[in-house]
Formats: structure tokens, sequence, C-alpha cells
């Protein structure tokens, strides 16, 4: 089983944007993974530097995953 763990940090990267196209194609270009678990993905936070309270989840699913499951 190949599993990855990553705190994304809200999708900003080092350069201060927020990003979740980047962190979709870092996860792509990082391997072929069972179970990924991201942790601190930002829904409704607008106040968010860098974003605009954008539903990273949703974007994250839609890119990466399409049978993906969130619980809270």
């Amino acid at each position: 089983m190949q599993l990855l763990s990553w705190n994304i940090q809200w999708a900003r990267g080092m350069d201060g944007r927020v990003d979740v196209a980047r962190i979709v194609q870092t996860v792509r270009r990082l391997g072929d993974f069972d179970v990924i678990c991201l942790q601190e993905v930002a829904v409704n936070f607008p106040g968010l530097p860098g974003s605009q309270g954008e539903n990273q989840l949703a974007g994250l699913s839609a890119g990466t995953w399409a049978d993906s499951r969130a619980l809270s």
C-alpha cells in the first residue's frame, strides 16, 4: 500500500501564492498512491491571504480523485 500524508498549509507555496492546482500536479508527480491524507485544506476561509475563500477540498477532489470522500 502506498500512502501520502502531507500538510499542504492551505495550498500556499513558498512563493506565497495559494494554488490548489499546483498541489494536484505535485501529488501526481510524486506517484500513484492508494491513500492520500492532506492536512490544512481550507474550505470557506476568505481571510486566507492569496485566497478568495474557495473550497479547496472540492478543487482537490475534482482535480485528482473522482471518488474521494471527506470525513470531518
